[in-house]
């Protein structure tokens, strides 16, 4: 039996008046590459809010069966308005790793490697100098996995990874997060309304609509 990563379990969920899900239930197991999919409005951000711990379910719980699972997380960003600071590639990996750090500004030898092989694991090494703002969306988007990646997590949630992405960089990025998965044994949720682009490389999609899972094949 494939073992279960976490569970959910009779969760409801709104915001005031408005129910976003209404007793909903599935297992999520290790090493999938699991797609959360659904048109927008459905609720996929605020279901990872809630797996993620940010909000509270009304009703129900989400169940971790490894209480000490480290978790990596890569938000929805929009290319156009995130990071427009001058900040380097490494300095915002480096930020995953401010308990590694312990309150110092300067970053060890060990730290500045850990930090060069998050970013050479997306290919973006040529880049750790480089500042954010000046890369392109795609890029963007691997730095933010890269990010993600440094603080070695079993377990990574991405919230629209490919929104403002052109075509090419969408397939890297899923080409990328698939060799994630396979070669180092990371489980992926990944959460997108891009079915078609996605659908070759995950292993399972459950699919919300007005409050309900209404597919989980």
């Amino acid at each position: 039996m494939d073992e279960i990563l976490f569970s959910i379990k009779n969760l409801s969920f709104g915001y005031r008046k408005e129910k976003l899900f209404d007793n909903i239930n599935f297992n999520m197991y290790k090493g999938e590459f699991l797609a959360l999919l659904g048109s927008n409005g459905s609720g996929k951000t605020s279901l990872i809010k809630l797996i993620l711990g940010q909000e509270i379910p009304s009703e129900g719980q989400v169940i971790f069966e490894d209480k000490d699972l480290n978790i990596g997380y890569v938000p929805q960003i929009n290319p156009g308005s995130s990071y427009n600071f001058p900040i380097t590639c490494s300095e915002l990996v480096s930020l995953s790793l401010y308990k590694d750090l312990k309150g110092f500004k300067r970053i060890n030898p060990t730290i500045k490697e850990r930090i060069y092989n998050s970013l050479k694991q997306v290919g973006m090494q040529d880049y750790k100098d480089k500042l954010f703002q000046d890369l392109s969306g795609g890029q963007r988007q691997r730095v933010l996995i890269a990010k993600a990646l440094v603080s070695r997590p079993d377990f990574i949630i991405l919230d629209e990874p490919t929104n403002g992405v052109d075509k090419d960089a969408k397939k890297s990025i899923y080409e990328l997060l698939n060799h994630i998965n396979k070669f180092h044994k990371i489980s992926i949720l990944i959460v997108t309304h891009e079915l078609r682009d996605v659908d070759q490389y995950i292993s399972r999609k459950v699919i919300l609509d007005n409050g309900q899972i209404v597919r989980d094949e």
